[in-house]
C-alpha cells in the first residue's frame, strides 16, 4: 500500500510541476507475459492443433490451460508468502 501511496505522491508532484523530468521506473520483467507465452502453444499441441470444425481445440486442451493457471496461482501465492516474511 505505502508503494502506491509513494508513486501517487510521485506523479501528482509531476503533474503539478511539469518542468520536472517524469520518474524513472525499472522495466518490466520479462516474465510478465509468461501466461500467454506457454498456454498458446500447449493449447495448440494438447487441444488439437485446431482439428475441429470452425478451429477449435478439444476440451482437454482448455483443461491443461485451467491446470497450469493453478499451478500459476500456487507458485505466486507461495512467493507472496515468502515476500511477506521478508
Amino acid at each position: 500500500m505505502q508503494h502506491m501511496i509513494r508513486l501517487t505522491t510521485v506523479l501528482t508532484r509531476y503533474a503539478l510541476n511539469a518542468s520536472a523530468p517524469p520518474p524513472r521506473y525499472p522495466p518490466p520483467s520479462p516474465l510478465v507475459a509468461l501466461g500467454p507465452l506457454v498456454g498458446g502453444p500447449v493449447l495448440y499441441f494438447v487441444g488439437g492443433e485446431g482439428k475441429l470444425e470452425g478451429g477449435g481445440f478439444e476440451v482437454r486442451g482448455y483443461q491443461a490451460l485451467l491446470v497450469m493457471s493453478c499451478v500459476y496461482f500456487i507458485v505466486a501465492a507461495w512467493v507472496l508468502r515468502k515476500v511477506d516474511a521478508k
